[in-house]
């Protein structure tokens, strides 16, 4: 399932990037096209004008053509995708104990279907897991609760 859903966004991404591989020709055109006028305006502020339009279509398709080049590459194999989703998975708590502030922001964002809730005296209010950990079940909760009560927000007030 994991592996068609990844071949179906392979292909996905080689169609966008056909996409701006034809905007940035149709961008090519216009640029013909405004230099063929300006082949025909003797007006100097016209001229500048054209020269500036020129610049930003100019602009314009290099941005075409980087995205065009990008879009159709995958940055990761599948193998290597699916293997750290795997890792993670079985042991989240190893990411959020690495003491790295954005890992432990990006296990929250797994872990949790929405922002999480604490109360000074109950402690965290919100177990409302994502999808992957309510299909695999309680396996992930320390002793039937997501997080402890006691020691999870910091202790200085802000």
């Amino acid at each position: 399932m994991f592996k068609m859903q990844w071949e179906h966004r392979a292909k996905q991404s080689v169609e966008i990037a056909k996409e701006f591989a034809v905007e940035a020709l149709a961008i090519e055109k216009k640029i013909g096209d405004i230099l063929d006028k300006l082949m025909t305006v003797s007006n100097s502020r016209v001229i500048s004008a054209y020269e500036g339009r020129i610049d930003d279509l100019e602009r314009q398709k290099r941005i075409c053509v980087e995205k065009s080049e990008n879009a159709g590459q995958s940055k990761v194999c599948f193998g290597d995708m699916i293997e750290h989703a795997f890792m993670f998975f079985s042991n989240p708590e190893k990411m959020w104990k690495s003491n790295r502030l954005d890992l432990q922001r990006l296990t929250l964002r797994l872990a949790f279907a929405g922002p999480l809730s604490y109360d000074r005296e109950t402690g965290v209010l919100n177990t409302n897991l994502s999808l992957p950990f309510r299909v695999l079940g309680k396996n992930f909760t320390h002793k039937g609760k997501v997080a402890e009560t006691k020691g999870f927000e910091p202790s200085m007030g802000l």
